[in-house]
């Protein structure tokens, strides 16, 4: 990889941190407001499951495990920061 393409991937990694942070936020405020068991994990599954594709997408174009598992770790910590702040 040249280093022009470091920094995009580098860019574009922090974009997909923050959507997955997004979206997995959205769907701890959405299990906030709602009382169905299976809704609440549809939504569980469906956070997954996007994570899951994401990283096996920065997988498949060259990313380094560290910095998916430094993803992982940020990810991680803002979910649980934020559970333990609102729910």
């Amino acid at each position: 990889m040249t280093e022009k393409d470091s920094g995009v991937s580098i860019l574009y990694l922090f974009f997909g941190t923050l959507g997955m942070i997004m979206v997995a936020l959205a769907g701890l405020n959405m299990i906030q407001a709602e009382d169905s068991t299976t809704r609440v994990m549809m939504i569980l599954i469906g956070i997954i499951v996007v994570v899951n594709y994401v990283y096996y997408l920065e997988r498949k174009a060259g990313m380094s495990n560290k910095a998916i598992w430094g993803q992982s770790g940020v990810l991680i910590a803002s979910i649980i920061g934020y559970a333990f702040w609102v729910l």
